[in-house]
C-alpha cells in the first residue's frame, strides 16, 4: 500500500446554523492548519493536518449527505467520507481534517503537489477546495 493510499480522515460534526432554502445550495469551504477559528491557507507542509471547515446552505431543513473526497495531483480520489449533517433554517456545518502518514525525510523537498477536496452534497458536486502540499 502507498503512503497516499495510507492517508488519514477524520469528521466530526460541527453545529447548524440559520439561513435560507433553495433548490441549489450554496457551500463553503475553509482550510487551515488549525481548526477553525484560524487564518485561511491554500498551502501545507505534509507534516501538518489540514482542517475544513465546511458550510452548505440554501439547503432544505432535515438530514443531508456530506461527502469530502480528497484528490491527489493526479486528480485520484485518495480519501473519501460520508456523514450526515441536520440541516436547521436551510443551514449546515461540517469540520473535517486529514493528516499524511508520518515518514522519514532525508533529504529536504521542495516538490509542491497541487490537491482538491471536493464537497457533495446528497451525491451533487456542491463546491471544492485547491490546495498545495509540500512533499
Amino acid at each position: 500500500m502507498g503512503r497516499l493510499a495510507r492517508l488519514m480522515l477524520a469528521l466530526s460534526m460541527a453545529t447548524c446554523t440559520a439561513g435560507a432554502e433553495s433548490a441549489q445550495p450554496e457551500c463553503k469551504v475553509l482550510l487551515s492548519s488549525r481548526p477553525q477559528p484560524a487564518p485561511i491557507q491554500t498551502e501545507f507542509d505534509e507534516r501538518e493536518p489540514i482542517y475544513a471547515a465546511v458550510t452548505i446552505a440554501d439547503v432544505a431543513n432535515g438530514p443531508h449527505i456530506l461527502t469530502a473526497r480528497w484528490h491527489a495531483q493526479e486528480g485520484k480520489a485518495m480519501g473519501e467520507t460520508a456523514l450526515t449533517v441536520k440541516a436547521k433554517k436551510g443551514r449546515a456545518s461540517a469540520s473535517l481534517w486529514m493528516r499524511f502518514p508520518e515518514r522519514v525525510r532525508l533529504l529536504p523537498s521542495s516538490a509542491r503537489e497541487h490537491w482538491q477536496l471536493r464537497v457533495l452534497v446528497d451525491g451533487g458536486l456542491t463546491c471544492s477546495a485547491t490546495f498545495y502540499v509540500w512533499r
